[in-house]
């Protein structure tokens, strides 16, 4: 019962998440929205970080791991953003939630084994996710928002294969603070 409230709550507060992003954006620009949830995001976390100091395990593979996460945080988020702006939050959120799905295309990619049952359900998937956004353009929805969004999922896909392989060596947080 616990892990059925426990995924309703996340579910709840992705959709609520998504659905404000959505009406920022469009009320004040993806880029004003980027930038307001990149402040709040470092004032919260900078300070735990810088309280538990630099890490002995941050070195210059870390580093490139570090800004890689970043930069495809920041990216996606952008992307995600302008996607929601100019198109259906109904199917935009669906593309951009595929991040993880490009996260264990990449960790295939780079060596890392997965099972039968596990590549037919992430083909499912990619194949469910094209379906979905498979429409005319008429409503507001765009083939530009489509492209943005999945556009914005590869971004992700990236930052958070990135932010695993960073957080083996450093503390939780600072594998946080990039995105």
């Amino acid at each position: 019962m616990i892990a059925v409230l426990g995924g309703l709550g996340a579910a709840l507060c992705w959709a609520t998440g998504t659905v404000s992003a959505a009406r920022a954006s469009r009320l004040v620009g993806a880029r004003s929205v980027l930038n307001w949830v990149m402040i709040v995001g470092f004032v919260v976390t900078a300070p735990i970080a810088a309280a538990s100091g630099v890490p002995d395990g941050l070195h210059a593979r870390e580093l490139g791991w570090f800004c890689v996460s970043g930069a495809g945080n920041v990216a996606g988020l952008l992307l995600g953003y302008e996607a929601m702006r100019v198109g259906k939050v109904s199917i935009v959120a669906p593309i951009t939630s595929t991040e993880g799905a490009i996260a264990a295309v990449l960790a295939v990619a780079a060596g890392e084994a997965l099972d039968i049952p596990s590549a037919v359900l992430l083909g499912a998937i990619a194949i469910g996710v094209v379906l979905a956004s498979l429409t005319r353009a008429t409503g507001g929805h765009t083939l530009r928002s489509t492209l943005l969004a999945a556009c914005a999922a590869a971004s992700f896909g990236a930052s958070l294969f990135a932010t695993a392989k960073v957080s083996n060596a450093l503390p939780l947080v600072w594998a946080v603070i990039p995105p």
